[in-house]
C-alpha cells in the first residue's frame, strides 16, 4: 500500500513538474519577439474581412511574429478576435505578440484611401483613378513616375525583363488597395506591384510554353505582353485562352 501510495505521488509530482515546465515555456515562447535586436519597422495593413487566421499568416510572413498558432490562441485568450481593425499599421518585429494585437485593435492613426484597379485599364486611366481618390492632384504626377520601371526593379525580380526606358503598363494589377491617404506615388505603385502583381503572378495556372519568339521560354515582360494583347482583343474571358494559344503559336 505504501509503495502504491509512492508511486501515486511520485506521478503526481512528475505531472506538476511537466505542466509548470509546458506553462512555462509557452509564457516564454509568447513573449518571445521575432527579432530583438532590430529598430526596423514594417508597414503591415490588415484588409477588410481578413479572418485571425489570415492575420496571423500574414503576420508570420512578414516577420513580425514567429508562432501563428500562438498568436491565434492568444488573440483568443484576449478575446479580441473581433476587434483587431482594418488598416495600415506600423509595426517592429521587435514587439511581442500582446503589443502587436493591441495595436490592431486600436484604429490607425492616419487616415487611408480605398481605390480600385479594374481589368483591362491603362496606365492613363490607373492615373485618373488615383486622381480621384486624392492621391495625386494631377494624373500626370502617377503617369510620370509610372511611366519608367527601373526605379522597381530591385525590389521586384518580376520586374527584370522590362526593357530599359519602359514604363509599367500591364504590371498594375487589377483588384482593391488600400494605402495611406498621404502616400507618395512610389509607395501606392510599391503596394500595387508587391500586393498585386508579385503575389498573383506566382499562382497563375497557366499553360507551359516551351519556347517564346527567339526560341527560348518566354520572358515575364513577353508574358505580361501577350496578356495585354490578348486582354484588348478577346471579347469575352471564354475567347482569351483560343487567342492567346493562336498568338503564341504565330510567334
Amino acid at each position: 500500500m505504501n509503495r502504491l501510495f509512492r508511486a501515486i505521488m511520485f506521478l503526481v509530482i512528475i505531472g506538476g513538474v511537466l505542466v509548470g515546465g509546458a506553462s512555462e515555456l509557452l509564457r516564454s515562447e509568447i513573449t518571445r519577439v521575432a527579432d530583438p535586436d532590430t529598430e526596423a519597422t514594417v508597414e503591415f495593413t490588415v484588409e477588410p474581412g481578413m479572418t485571425v487566421s489570415e492575420i496571423a499568416t500574414s503576420l508570420e510572413r512578414a516577420g513580425l511574429i514567429r508562432q501563428p498558432l500562438l498568436f491565434r490562441l492568444l488573440v483568443s485568450r484576449q478575446n479580441a478576435g473581433d476587434k483587431l481593425q482594418a488598416g495600415t499599421y506600423t509595426l517592429s518585429p521587435s514587439m511581442t505578440m500582446s503589443q502587436i494585437i493591441a495595436t490592431l485593435r486600436t484604429a490607425p492613426s492616419f487616415e487611408e484611401v480605398q481605390f480600385t484597379i479594374i481589368p483591362g485599364m491603362r496606365l492613363e486611366e490607373v492615373a485618373e483613378v488615383m486622381a480621384d481618390v486624392g492621391l495625386v492632384d494631377d494624373p500626370q504626377e502617377f503617369i510620370e513616375v509610372a511611366s519608367d520601371a527601373t526605379p522597381f526593379k530591385e525590389n521586384h525580380a518580376l520586374l527584370e525583363s522590362i526593357p530599359e526606358g519602359q514604363g509599367l503598363e500591364g504590371y498594375l494589377f487589377p483588384d482593391t488597395y488600400r494605402v495611406r491617404a498621404n502616400a507618395t506615388v512610389e509607395e501606392v505603385i510599391e503596394r500595387i506591384l508587391t500586393d498585386g502583381f508579385d503575389a498573383n503572378f506566382a499562382t497563375f495556372e497557366t499553360e507551359i510554353i516551351a519556347e517564346g519568339p527567339d526560341g527560348n521560354p518566354p520572358t515575364v515582360h513577353q508574358i505580361v505582353t501577350m496578356a495585354s494583347i490578348v486582354q484588348r482583343e478577346a471579347a469575352n474571358d471564354q475567347e482569351m485562352a483560343h487567342l492567346s494559344h493562336i498568338f503564341w503559336n504565330r510567334l
